[in-house]
């Protein structure tokens, strides 16, 4: 399913991420100044010929970008000029699913070409350009840009067709969708110099073996080598200041990400990738099978950290964490029980997706809101759009955030108490002093031998009946 969905859910995905952050560590170029061009409003698109473009800045008519194609050449030649105007940009998607194309020859005062200008060009195999461009370049059939003392790589044709990439020493930074989907592709060797590796920059190169990081980075951005099924071992260097979860999520035989122990900022801890003081868990690593328990030290659990594991069969959060943040568990088909704290207060949209054997999750009472598609929902490959699983079970307690959710969104909900009052063991229909003072007798050992129930009497759901529990039907009588 991630091949079909890929190219609607990531084009959008990355676009979203891109305004979160672009290239950073002080990459300003040709590239992230793009990003803020025309955010406020949509431009206005206007076709010529086989081509759809709009002004690449508002108070100048004479420059244009390309955002579409209609026609169906093999060997393109982009136009220097349309309709009196010259092309300085090539927009994300404008070739976008031409899988006729073979080739594409880039223009003289072209400054900007996206990464993801040619997404689904599967049949691709060259990318030219004009000798004279002064901001562009092409070197051993891959596209790179100039700016001031650094070299950085754009875009690699699909089809490319090798399957060992040597990279020169001289590259700064990995630009978005630079080698996605490049299918030939068993293993690349990095520049010695390399600063950054962008949004989904090796994303579905599937047959992509090993990658070994140098000492020079600084970071590895979103998506930057997902799907990538044959990567068993990633080591991160001690230079690598900022990590996306969703890095090396979908490679579904990765079962190690080992860090070097000077690094400051992230360690691992059996193979799964850690903030250096092991609160945060970041990544992990998609081909780990069986059940998981989160460590008690951890307090929270990064974006995407577990996105793509396909084996993991069981999670359990402990009680260290209270959110379950946007996006936190996906993709994960084998999951069958999601165990979530007592503690937990807040759970985010899309925080638990597209897992289709989790059935059923039991939401303690302690949370407080429940997000857009946090539970219960897919992305439908055919449709493009989210849907849910008619299946799908919420557990919870009435009248709290769990029974919400599910009327909200037409899930089936049960009642743990099955109508029962919570702390109601004296079985008068409410909950006062009375429960409070019974249940203390009942711990001291008194034998209550009617109207007595102990099965709503775990108020801090711990498992256990015992002094907390009073303490916290007390605190429950006093808030009324």
């Amino acid at each position: 399913m991630k091949r079909v969905k890929k190219y609607f859910a990531v084009l959008l995905a990355i676009t979203v991420l891109l305004s979160m952050a672009i290239i950073s560590a002080g990459a300003v170029s040709v590239n992230s100044i793009r990003a803020g061009v025309g955010e406020e409003t949509a431009p206005q698109v206007f076709t010529s010929g086989d081509y759809q473009y709009t002004y690449a800045w508002e108070d100048d008519d004479t420059c244009i970008s390309i955002v579409g194609y209609t026609g169906h050449d093999v060997n393109l030649k982009i136009p220097e000029m349309i309709d009196g105007k010259y092309v300085v940009f090539i927009e994300q998607g404008a070739f976008y699913g031409c899988g006729f194309l073979n080739s594409v020859k880039i223009p003289r005062m072209t400054m900007y070409v996206s990464g993801q200008a040619f997404l689904g060009c599967n049949h691709m195999t060259q990318i030219l350009i004009d000798r004279t461009n002064p901001f562009l370049f092409v070197r051993d059939n891959i596209l790179y840009e100039k700016y001031e003392e650094q070299i950085n790589l754009v875009y690699c044709p699909q089809a490319d067709g090798r399957k060992n990439i040597v990279l020169k020493d001289d590259i700064s930074y990995i630009y978005v969708s630079a080698f996605m989907d490049n299918l030939n592709l068993e293993s690349i060797t990095l520049p010695t110099q390399l600063v950054g590796i962008d949004t989904a920059a090796f994303y579905g190169c599937k047959n992509l073996k090993e990658v070994h990081l140098p000492q020079t980075i600084e970071f590895i951005w979103y998506l930057a080598f997902y799907d990538c099924d044959f990567l068993k071992q990633v080591n991160i260097p001690g230079s690598v200041t900022e990590l996306q979860g969703t890095a090396f999520g979908g490679c579904d035989l990765l079962t190690d990400i080992s860090v070097a122990e000077e690094n400051l900022n992230y360690c691992s801890e059996n193979g799964i990738l850690f903030s250096k003081d092991k609160k945060e868990l970041v990544s992990y690593p998609s081909g780990l099978h069986g059940a998981y328990q989160v460590p008690s030290h951890v307090i929270s659990i990064g974006y995407g950290a577990f996105v793509g594991c396909p084996y993991i069969t069981e999670l359990i959060i402990p009680d260290s964490v209270t959110e379950l943040q946007a996006d936190n568990i996906s993709e994960c088909p084998m999951l069958e029980k999601l165990v979530l704290p007592k503690t937990m207060k807040k759970i985010g949209e899309r925080a638990v997706t597209e897992c289709i054997n989790l059935k059923e999750v039991y939401i303690p009472k302690s949370v407080q809101t429940i997000g857009e598609y946090a539970f219960g929902y897919y992305f439908d490959e055919e449709s493009g759009d989210i849907q849910k699983y008619n299946d799908f079970t919420l557990k919870g307690y009435a009248g709290s955030s769990a029974e919400t959710y599910a009327v909200q969104n037409d899930f089936q909900f049960v009642d743990v108490l099955n109508g029962k009052v919570l702390g109601d063991v004296n079985m008068d229909g409410k909950l006062d002093i009375t429960d409070a003072t019974c249940l203390q007798l009942h711990l001291a050992g008194v034998v209550f031998e009617d109207n007595f129930d102990l099965s709503v009497a775990d108020i801090n759901e711990d498992g256990a009946i015992n002094i907390l529990d009073v303490t916290e039907m007390q605190l429950m009588i006093a808030s009324v």
